[in-house]
């Protein structure tokens, strides 16, 4: 098989949609939405794998900080276990420090990206249920600690919050998110933590989250997904982040799990609480 990698243009949008309808995913947030994919062009990196002109596979990353997030691997079914996915990673990650992704459940992925470096730490839990519920819950320790209440913001205001959090550029990132329909920034109390609410579909709802070590970690998760207007709440959060049990009780319920795979740093243990499922 004669396999060019090579750098996704946006004429390439329709071929992308076929490929990811026929991995399953679904048009928001994948391949077969212009929006991220537009954004992956701009501000990220997106490469195709192409036979004889036909394109049969994509991957792509953004930059979090100083590490590369790889943000979507996929092959057509009829062509998987061919070597496609390994030769786009290698081609993705050349020149890369640190990485990190959300894997599928799938064993292959798994094996694909420890084969590349990462490590899995801990599942991803993809949690709904309405937020309703959450309404005055608070964690028993959040009154030693400041009011993580958020408020809407400018993105502007929240990436530079998050940025004195982290010290990752995040920027261009909460630009796109609020761009999307039903969307919007926040940041928590006086500047403790920052995210997005909004979404489409079953991604609506928190978006992202990033709190500071001033805030109560599970007042500041409660408070967020609390403030989804609507009667539900979609959000990921990593399996060990101690909010798990205050929405489980709550009647939230699994939708679905990834796993956090890394070479480097834990962005979850530096803030990050609630990540998107592609951009973290």
């Amino acid at each position: 098989m004669d396999l060019d990698i090579r750098p996704a243009t946006r004429s390439d949008l329709p071929a992308l949609a076929s490929v990811a309808r026929a991995s399953g995913l679904s048009d928001i947030e994948g391949g077969a939405d212009p929006r991220y994919i537009t954004y992956l062009i701009e501000h990220g990196r997106l490469l195709v794998a192409v036979v004889q002109a036909d394109i049969i596979g994509y991957a792509g990353s953004v930059q979090v900080g100083a590490t590369t997030m790889l943000t979507d691997l996929f092959v057509r079914p009829d062509v998987q276990s061919g070597g496609t996915g390994a030769v786009l990673l290698a081609s993705l990650f050349a020149g890369a420090g640190d990485r990190m992704t959300h894997s599928s459940s799938d064993p292959r992925a798994v094996a694909l990206y420890a084969r590349a470096g990462m490590t899995p730490m801990f599942p991803i839990l993809y949690l709904a249920g309405d937020p309703g519920r959450l309404t005055g819950v608070r964690s028993e320790v959040a009154e030693h600690r400041p009011s993580a209440a958020p408020a809407a913001a400018d993105p502007t205001e929240a990436a530079a919050t998050e940025l004195t959090i982290t010290g990752d550029d995040r920027a261009t990132t909460y630009a796109y998110w609020v761009a999307r329909p039903n969307s919007f920034a926040f940041v928590l109390g006086d500047r403790l933590g920052a995210g997005v609410i909004g979404g489409e579909g079953d991604q609506f709802g928190v978006t992202h989250l990033c709190a500071g070590p001033d805030v109560d970690p599970i007042d500041a998760v409660v408070s967020a997904v609390a403030a989804v207007p609507g009667t539900m709440a979609h959000l990921s959060l990593p399996g060990p982040h101690p909010a798990l049990r205050t929405l489980l009780d709550a009647g939230f319920r699994i939708t679905d799990t990834d796993t956090f795979m890394t070479s480097g740093p834990n962005p979850y243990a530096t803030g990050l609480a609630v990540g998107s499922p592609g951009l973290c």
